[in-house]
């Protein structure tokens, strides 16, 4: 998975490494190899002011893209991929999809609300933060 955004390219690692790059888009190099998932990294999101990278798999983590250092690691079940994430367009919510549900992660108070226990693959907040479509392979929209 490769996605590009403000000069970086991201790229997740595999089921071996568990691990994923931070790179320079001009040049192709690697400011920093990022690791410590238990398996591969699935989904990223940047904050609106490319200072935050979310990375999801199995756990969510929150990395300083300047430096490249571990912001945050917040485990979550065991059993329960995170395939879509999202910032709030003032970056203080980030939203989780997951095979446990929608959640909504406040990075201010450090608080988890589940907004939908259903399973969710797909979400998109619209730029201005007030419409949220997400949905699952199973077909279900909110």
């Amino acid at each position: 998975m490769v996605q590009s955004f403000s000069g970086i390219r991201k790229t997740s690692g595999t089921k071996i490494d568990e691990k994923f790059r931070i790179s320079n888009i001009e040049d192709a190099k690697t400011l920093y190899l990022l690791g410590g998932h238990s398996w591969r990294v699935n989904s990223f999101a940047f904050s609106p002011d490319n200072k935050i990278l979310a990375s999801g798999s199995y756990e969510l983590f929150l990395w300083d893209v300047e430096s490249g250092t571990q912001i945050k690691h917040i485990k979550r079940h065991q059993r329960s991929i995170i395939w879509a994430l999202a910032f709030s367009p003032d970056g203080n919510i980030l939203l989780i999809g997951g095979g446990d549900g929608l959640k909504m992660y406040d990075l201010p108070s450090e608080r988890m609300l589940t907004l939908d226990p259903g399973f969710t693959n797909i979400l998109k907040l619209s730029t201005d933060g007030k419409v949220l479509v997400s949905g699952s392979a199973s077909g279900g929209i909110l």
